[in-house]
């Protein structure tokens, strides 16, 4: 903004301080008294005599200005102190927005933008004010009024000293309004307001003279005329002296206070308030932004939530209704659970020992097959008739070595009832009953010993280690069942070869001891 706007909106605020003390002062302490005053009067003394010239008219007319100056008064004065309510809210909401923008300790090139915008704002609004003050219609109807006021306090002044403050001039007795013909006055109201206006003009006498002066040099320095002559002036003393427009800015801004430059000064404050409200409404839209995030976040948590409750209730006791029905169906389903594992177990258990016992028969009919192939081939017939016929000699050899087992026989005999007899003895001395006494505790000792880890082992077997174990048993038996199977076929087919093999033998055998024989 122009330097003259500046220097101008600086004083505005003091400015219009005072005019706002003014302002309140004449309203409370004149003119609404004055007001009130003659509006009494009005009514109390309408239609009553009165023989002072002019008093009626004089009541009627200073009804009519202070109503004026009332409304003028009272209107500017709220207008003032709306615009300072207003002024100092701004105020207070850069202060908070700068102490905001200064609140991460920084000051960049931003921020100092937005304390010199502010400021200028400021001030330049506290000058628009005064200037919307000093143009308005109030004003105007102020300053006239207050013109015609001060001939009316003239006017009041020759009336209560000319008529009321001599003693003997004017007779207020109503008794004497027909003795005292042509000097008596019955509108006794109106001249006690005529009085107090009296008495009060004083107090404001000058401030209502300064008022007109103050109001007259404004509207004649504020015409068009008057204020070029004075810029002409102003701008020739520059050009003339130090060319500089010192004289100039200082005409602009006291005593034409910045009203050459107004518009430039509106247009700035609307460009201030565009930037201030552009930077409110990042601010904004960053905190809506904000805002629909926790909305979006608190519509899933209550989507989650009503989840939840769909599961443990909406209430508490639906909730306890629920924990109820979920321990009873907990209970039961975990029962039924165990059978289910249980009977799974069993018949995988069954299963398995059905397989297992499958391929043992499977694995014995395949020996008996090869059995019956080795007792059916004719090297087998051979091998058998020559182990009968080896039988035959071996039974007449063991004949033999019967006679002399007898023999052995009847001598081990002899010797057996001997040591039978010292056993005996034995066994009824003190040493072997002390020695049967200490194996019998023992026996009792290992009995509650294994009567201990048997009750310990059935506790073991119903704990879940014991069924995990059955599953992992399940398991290991199912491989064992699986690989006896497979072992069994390899023994099956290691005893085919050995069968065949230890046939092969036989028959050489047989025929190397039917060829020893044919040669003895």
């Amino acid at each position: 903004p122009p330097l003259s706007v500046l220097l101008a909106g600086v004083l505005s605020p003091t400015m219009l301080s005072l005019s706002l003390a003014t302002h309140v002062l004449e309203f409370f302490g004149l003119f609404l008294p004055v007001f009130v005053g003659t509006s009494w009067s009005l009514y109390e003394d309408f239609g009553a005599t009165c023989d002072i010239p002019t008093l009626t008219a004089w009541t009627w007319i200073s009804f009519c200005l202070s109503a004026a100056l009332t409304l003028g008064h009272g209107c500017l004065a709220l207008k003032i102190h709306s615009g300072q309510s207003a002024l100092h809210a701004k105020a207070a909401e850069i202060a908070a927005r700068l102490a905001d923008n200064a609140a991460d300790g920084e000051t960049g090139i931003s921020d100092m933008q937005e304390i010199f915008i502010g400021s200028t704002v400021l001030v330049q609004e506290a000058l628009i004010l005064e200037h919307s003050v000093r143009t308005s219609f109030w004003r105007s109807l102020v300053g006239t009024s207050t013109l015609l006021w001060m001939a009316c306090v003239i006017w009041n002044f020759v009336i209560v000293i000319g008529w009321t403050f001599v003693p003997g001039t004017i007779a207020f007795y109503e008794a004497a309004g027909n003795v005292a013909a042509g000097h008596f006055c019955g509108a006794w109201a109106s001249v006690f307001t005529a009085r107090v206006v009296c008495l009060l003009t004083p107090f404001f006498f000058f401030m209502n003279i300064a008022q007109i002066v103050n109001w007259v040099l404004v509207t004649v320095v504020h015409s068009s005329t008057v204020s070029n002559m004075l810029l002409k002036v102003a701008r020739g003393f520059d050009q003339n002296n130090i060319g500089i427009p010192v004289v100039e800015i200082l005409v602009k801004a006291v005593v034409l206070r910045g009203d050459m430059d107004i518009l430039p000064a509106r247009r700035t404050v609307a460009l201030g308030e565009a930037l201030r409200l552009t930077k409110e409404k990042e601010d904004l839209e960053m905190k809506l932004e904000e805002v629909q995030g926790r909305l979006s976040k608190g519509k899933d948590d209550r989507k989650a939530l009503r989840e939840i409750a769909k599961i443990a209730g909406e209430s508490m006791k639906a909730n306890l209704t629920l924990l109820e029905k979920a321990g009873e169906e907990d209970t039961a389903r975990w029962k039924e659970r165990g059978r289910d594992i249980a009977a799974e177990v069993s018949a995988r258990v069954a299963q398995e020992q059905q397989v297992a016992t499958q391929e043992l028969d499977r694995m014995a009919n395949y020996v008996m097959e090869v059995t019956e192939e080795i007792k059916s081939s004719e090297t087998y017939q051979s091998i058998v008739s020559q182990v009968q016929k080896t039988a035959e000699e071996a039974q007449v050899a063991a004949a033999e070595a019967a006679v002399q087992a007898r023999a052995a026989a009847a001598e081990g005999m002899q010797r057996a009832q001997s040591g039978l007899e010292a056993g005996m003895a034995y066994a009824q001395s003190e040493e072997a009953q002390a020695a049967m006494a200490q194996a019998r505790s023992r026996v009792e000792s290992a009995t509650s010993q294994a009567r201990g880890q048997v009750e310990a082992g059935i506790a073991y077997a119903q704990s879940d280690e014991a069924q995990a174990a059955m599953s992992k048993a399940a398991a290991s038996a199912q491989l064992a069942a699986q690989s006896a199977a497979a072992t069994a076929q390899s023994a099956a087919q290691s005893a085919k070869d050995i069968a065949q093999a230890g046939t092969a033998d036989a028959a050489a055998e047989a025929r190397r001891r039917m060829g020893g024989g044919g040669s003895s």
